[in-house]
């Protein structure tokens, strides 16, 4: 699979396994092998 400016990665679990709480951290990152391409982070809020 490739990945296209614009695209949209969404991902999910089934109900129940786990619930967001205000102020939860989260970084995402993407590598191509071993090379980080990119990275963000963010904080749940209300």
């Amino acid at each position: 699979m490739s990945l296209e400016d614009g695209d949209i990665i969404m991902s999910g679990t089934p109900k129940g396994v786990n619930t967001y709480k205000v102020n939860d951290k989260f970084t995402g990152k993407i590598y191509d092998k071993d090379k980080l391409l990119i990275e963000s982070a963010w904080q749940a809020v209300s």
